[in-house]
Formats: structure tokens, sequence, C-alpha cells
């Protein structure tokens, strides 16, 4: 049987798009036809993941799980998930399904490597579930969180992508990225799926920093996945 990518999106929607944009550049096909077969489902009314782990908002998982089941019912292969923070249920959408899930919190924490300093920008849920942390303890590689102040600026920044304030957002995370210049990291986890909609720019910006583009990583564990080059998905 073919294999299908189901791609369960909408957390935002525009980075659901990113990530497609860059698994059909990163997938080896001269054709249409040699491309994935991939079915996207995009509904951007699942509740805000961040407001429900930091106690103001309602779970997002039973919406999360209707865009499954949509995807199961369509006969996908394997799922992946472009949205880091919505891993913190990952291990309740395993238990709900039978098809096989990608993570893109394990894809990158692969690519970091151990032993390791990293500078960790991603929404206050994905930061206070620990799902990164936790991840990096193993393998001794140590995440810095930014200052209040410059988490708060990240917060905006994400806010202002997901309304299409490109310009906006990249000024206030230029601030959060400079604020850590005195500290030695090996790399910038761009842990918010908005986020690497900006990492053109910021690469512009810094071309001296190594950023971590975790919408292209998990692009790259879904090309893997879908030519059998790794078994671990």
């Amino acid at each position: 049987m073919e294999k299908i990518l189901g791609v369960l999106g909408g957390m935002g929607p525009e980075a659901t798009t990113d990530f497609m944009a860059k698994l059909v550049k990163m997938t080896p096909a001269d054709s249409d036809q040699n491309h994935i077969p991939v079915i996207v489902v995009s509904l951007p009314d699942i509740p805000d993941r961040t407001k429900f782990i930091t106690g103001s908002g309602p779970s997002p998982l039973d919406a999360i799980l209707k865009s499954l089941r949509l995807l199961e019912n369509a006969n996908v292969s394997s799922v992946v998930i472009p949205c880091n923070t919505a891993h913190f249920w990952f291990e309740d959408i395993r238990k709900n399904t039978q098809k096989n899930l990608i993570s893109m919190i394990d894809a990158t924490v692969k690519v970091v490597g151990s032993n390791k300093i990293v500078l960790l920008l991603a929404t206050d849920g994905t930061i206070k579930s620990e799902i990164y942390q936790e991840k990096f303890s193993h393998i001794n590689t140590h995440c810095h969180i930014p200052d209040i102040v410059n988490q708060k600026r990240l917060m905006t920044a994400i806010h202002y992508l997901k309304a299409g304030m490109h310009d906006e957002s990249l000024l206030l995370l230029m601030k959060v990225i400079e604020s850590t210049d005195n500290i030695s990291c090996d790399s910038v986890i761009l842990a918010c799926t908005e986020l690497p909609i900006l990492l053109g720019d910021l690469e512009k910006k810094y071309p001296n920093k190594n950023f971590i583009d975790t919408s292209g990583v998990l692009a790259k564990a879904s090309v893997d996945w879908y030519l059998g080059l790794n078994n671990e998905y």
C-alpha cells in the first residue's frame, strides 16, 4: 500500500503552509508523481495550546483528536503535527490512534545532540510544559530560557506572526536574540512553528548563529520516514 503522510495542522495556518513548503523542497523528486502523497487537515478552531497549559483556556485535545479522526478516515500511514506546543499532548494522541506518529520534539533533540547549550525560543506553554527541557536533560544538553521581559517580547512576536505582521515580529525577535549575546550557545532553537517563517530574515541578520528550524527538522524526518531511511519513524 502506498504511504500517505497526514499533516495535523491549523496551529497556526501559516505555520502549516511553511511546513508543507519545506516538505516539498526537501523531497528528492524530479516530477509530480515522485513527491510524497500528503493529506493536510488544517482546522484553525483548535483552542489555544498555551492558554490551557498556563491555566487560562480550555483543553485543545478533543479538537486535535477530531482532526486526527479525519486523517485516519483518509487512511494516512503516518501523522505529523507541525506545532511544538501541541506535543504536550503527544502521548495522549498516541494512545488514541494506531497510526504512526513522528515527533517534532524527538527529531529536534536528535538533530541538536548531546552536551550542548541551546537558546530555546518557544511559547509560554512549551516552556512551562518542559517538553524540550525534559528530553534534553537525558543527553546533558542545557536549555537557556529568555528572561521574563524577553519571553513577553517573544510571545508578542509570535502573536504578530499569527496576525501576518512579519516586520513587527522580526524587530521584537531580534531584541530577544540580541539580549542573549553574552551567553555562549551552540544553537538557537526556533521551537514555535511560527518562528521559522522568519528563518531567512534571521539567517541574514545573524549569519554566525546556528538556527534550528523545528519545522524543517520535522519535514526532513517526514521525508526520511517516507524513504525508509530511519527506522525510528
